[in-house]
């Protein structure tokens, strides 16, 4: 397709009919509204939403241009470089006042590298609260003081913080509480350590969950002392 620059895009049409008609017209509402500034950035360019009639039924088009393939895999598994993408080009899209309402993997397409947030059909106009920039291995604050629930939830989907708690059998205990392997053996109820067997299973669990926080409690007490367990 060419645009009004003669220059030839790739473009990708999405078609609905009367069923799902209004979530297109939704998405096609920001696309030539608040994301107008952000098409070709954080997501597609879109070059138009057209209406009409096939026979008695009612078709609905949105053309967007080609940005590659939907993400593959979990977002878990994601690399560090496309992750911060995501969360930039996600902050840009909350500023210029738009809340997406679905952030999933097949929300996103990917090409030469540059992730694209997709699919707008559920997305409403939001006043983002957000207060704080996202460091990623800094410990994940609290929601209040975020400010913002969904970029919030989707960092943490990410894994880019570090989680201030710790699990163990079921049970979850602030980091700094958690000072030795035998801090959480002894907070098992004794039906769980019934037999010798379950006692050496939980005494395992206990060191290894320990081995794998006590470098984040250090830093942790390092940067804000004994606090939280407290509150």
């Amino acid at each position: 397709m060419r645009d009004n620059h003669d220059e030839v895009h790739d473009v990708v049409l999405k078609v609905a009919t009367i069923s799902s008609g209004h979530l297109l017209l939704n998405e096609a509402h920001f696309y030539e509204d608040e994301l107008l500034g952000l098409q070709g950035d954080a997501v597609p360019r879109c070059f138009g939403f057209f209406q009409g009639d096939l026979g008695l039924i009612k078709i609905s088009c949105l053309i967007l241009e080609d940005c590659g393939s939907v993400m593959e895999g979990s977002l878990y598994d994601v690399d560090i470089a496309t992750k911060l993408k995501l969360v930039e080009k996600l902050d840009k899209i909350h500023t210029a006042g738009v809340i997406h309402q679905d952030l999933a993997a097949r929300h996103i397409v990917m090409k030469d590298n540059e992730p694209y947030w997709i699919d707008f059909g559920e997305a409403a106009r939001h006043s983002c609260r957000k207060r704080m920039e996202v460091t990623p291995g800094d410990f994940s604050p609290d929601l209040h003081e975020f400010g913002c629930t969904e970029i919030y939830e989707f960092v943490e989907r990410l894994d880019l913080w570090k989680s201030i708690y710790v699990h163990y059998q079921n049970n979850v205990f602030f980091l700094d509480l958690v000072e030795s392997p035998e801090y959480l053996y002894h907070s098992l109820h004794p039906a769980q350590i019934e037999t010798e067997e379950q006692q050496d299973q939980a005494w395992r669990e206990a060191e290894e969950t320990y081995r794998f926080i006590a470098e984040d409690r250090k830093l942790w007490i390092a940067r804000y002392g004994q606090t939280q367990g407290c509150q």
